[in-house]
């Protein structure tokens, strides 16, 4: 975990996820859920950006939240 190392600086997290690329969203949730875990990001404010909604192939805003859980997430906010 490369990122985890500059957690305890952050002020807060951008997040983003490529909506064409529905092969790497299981990925993305798993990293998302990593994230947002960790002792140094609680309370931090995390924007998820979602790319390249504008294209056929893409996965909806609605499909993209509901693979990365995004309702439970917010659930357990407490920003």
């Amino acid at each position: 975990e490369i990122w985890s190392r500059y957690y305890a600086e952050v002020h807060g997290i951008v997040f983003a996820v490529d909506a064409s690329d529905t092969a790497s969203l299981l990925e993305a949730a798993t990293e998302l859920q990593s994230v947002v875990t960790h002792r140094f990001i609680q309370n931090k404010p995390i924007l998820v950006l979602v790319t390249k909604l504008d294209l056929a192939v893409s996965q909806t805003a609605a499909q993209i939240s509901q693979a990365l859980h995004i309702s439970e997430l917010e659930a357990k906010s407490s920003c």
